[in-house]
């Protein structure tokens, strides 16, 4: 087929599919950051032992990335058709960037309430992101429609 390149293909097909496979990889690390925030040696922040002594916030670090998944699928199911689908990965895009810059951020030279807070509005924010990037029927759709004619529906 003229025109037709195997790695242009493997780069439009492999970003929409990347979100899924860090979505699943946030959900696996977080046990494992969870057992970083509970030791000062590892954690580096002067708030991990308010992490340590609750298992109330332990469930809101390890939670708030899927309450944000509902949150921003809720929102996005409202919106989604009048912002359309491009626009749509964009603001997911965005969203992540911000989640990550606000948990790195809760880190650096905060009190104890800054710190934790700031680490799980940046959970939500994540969550939020990966409710608008993980429409699995929505992000099929986009790369059905994007595949050349000829290779559709195998």
């Amino acid at each position: 087929m003229a025109g037709y390149s195997r790695p242009a293909v493997a780069r439009i097909f492999g970003v929409p599919a990347l979100g899924g496979l860090l979505f699943g990889w946030d959900i696996g690390a977080t046990s494992y950051v969870l057992t970083q925030l509970q030791s000062a040696e590892y954690a580096g922040v002067s708030w991990s032992g308010a992490v340590a002594g609750s298992s109330f916030l332990q469930g809101l670090v390890t939670s708030g990335g899927v309450a944000g998944a509902l949150i921003g699928a809720a929102i996005v199911f409202r919106i989604a058709d009048a912002i359309g689908r491009r626009r749509e990965l964009i603001l997911a895009a965005l969203l992540y960037v911000a989640g990550a810059a606000l948990e790195v951020a809760s880190g650096f030279g905060t009190s104890e309430a800054s710190g934790l807070a700031l680490l799980l509005l940046g959970r939500l924010v994540y969550g939020a992101a990966c409710g608008f990037a993980m429409r699995a029927p929505r992000v099929r759709i986009h790369l059905h429609a994007i595949a050349e004619t000829s290779r559709r529906h195998r």
